[in-house]
């Protein structure tokens, strides 16, 4: 399935953002997966796609020229891959909540745990 821009998304209700100074670390506390978010823009629009109809709309805010516009929406197809970000309208996942106290990174892995690149121009 690719992904669609028209459709709403949201961050999945097992991914925590921690910031950083070069933008966030995500992780997915069900499937331990570990995604740097290298743009403070990027995180924002993480962070608003369910105040959304649509990621085309949670990118009209953003001003980006047309190639910015497609590394966005490359990056959005990699955290859907990575299930970082799902559809709004679907089936609501189970959530644990984490402690506060417990970051991301604190968590001991018991097997090597994937990590990608989410980087999108900020233009």
């Amino acid at each position: 399935m690719a992904f669609d821009p028209t459709l709403a998304y949201r961050l999945h209700a097992n991914v925590a953002l921690r910031p950083e100074p070069f933008g966030a670390l995500a992780y997915h506390y069900g499937n331990r997966k570990l995604v740097f978010l290298k743009s403070p823009r990027m995180v924002t629009l993480v962070r608003s796609l369910g105040e959304f109809g649509s990621v085309d709309a949670a990118l009209v805010p953003l001003d980006l020229s047309t190639r910015a516009r497609a590394n966005y929406l490359s990056a959005l197809l990699s955290l859907e891959r990575s299930e970082m970000i799902v559809v709004q309208n679907s089936s609501p996942e189970p959530h644990t909540p984490e402690p506060q106290s417990q970051a991301p990174q604190s968590q001991a892995p018991q097997s090597p745990t994937p990590q990608e690149n989410v980087d999108a121009p900020t233009r």
